[in-house]
């Protein structure tokens, strides 16, 4: 199979409309969040798509073609989360994956389940439907896709910051370990494509 990884390295970013996995990582250590959606389109006679935000669940890790996970370095091994909450951050309706390689238990990739907005003291507002990676002192937080079977790919992304004290974030789309996409977000929201 195929494993399309779309990341971010990032002390923040907001991703809408994306496909395969993001990398969230500060070179300061700070715990801000990354906005996350992905999309994925098949362009084959048979027409699939996936969303990352769409299809989030704490349920099960991988979650059908999603993995949430982290790594030490871009592209490098990629490691399942190991721990879920319905509360992440002590907040309801926020759920999550953790890699507990933190005091903070980050990274960590979180979902606003709810149909209001669910704000974090003290800049960090998440929206409905949001999906957002949390980057974990020097590990990235990684959402991955794995095409379900061999084919083309439609990918479409866009990535801003959530932070609002601002963000300053590198994004990267990855095939199979290679960057396919490399930009930066600067400022909140100041979205990339």
């Amino acid at each position: 199979m195929n494993k399309f990884t779309t990341s971010a390295v990032s002390t923040s970013a907001n991703v809408r409309s994306l496909i395969a996995s993001y990398l969230s990582k500060s070179a300061l250590g700070a715990a801000i969040a990354a906005l996350f959606c992905l999309s994925a389109a098949m362009t084959s006679s048979v027409a699939l798509a996936d969303n990352v935000a769409g299809d989030f669940s704490i349920g099960s890790n991988p979650n059908g073609d999603w993995s949430y996970g982290w790594s030490s370095t871009l592209g490098s091994t990629f490691n399942l989360d190991s721990s879920n909450t319905a509360s992440a951050y002590g907040l309801s309706g926020l759920e999550g994956w953790f890699a507990n390689q933190s005091v903070t238990h980050e990274p960590s990739v979180v979902y606003n389940s709810t149909t209001n907005s669910i704000f974090q003291p003290s800049f960090t507002t998440y929206q409905p439907g949001q999906l957002a990676l949390n980057l974990g002192g020097n590990y990235y937080s990684v959402v991955r896709w794995t095409a379900p079977s061999n084919g083309l790919y439609s990918v479409s992304a866009t990535f801003s910051g959530l932070s609002a004290a601002g963000d300053s974030t590198d994004v990267h789309i990855l095939l199979n370990n290679g960057s396919t996409f490399n930009s930066t977000v600067f400022g909140s929201p100041s979205p990339t494509s």
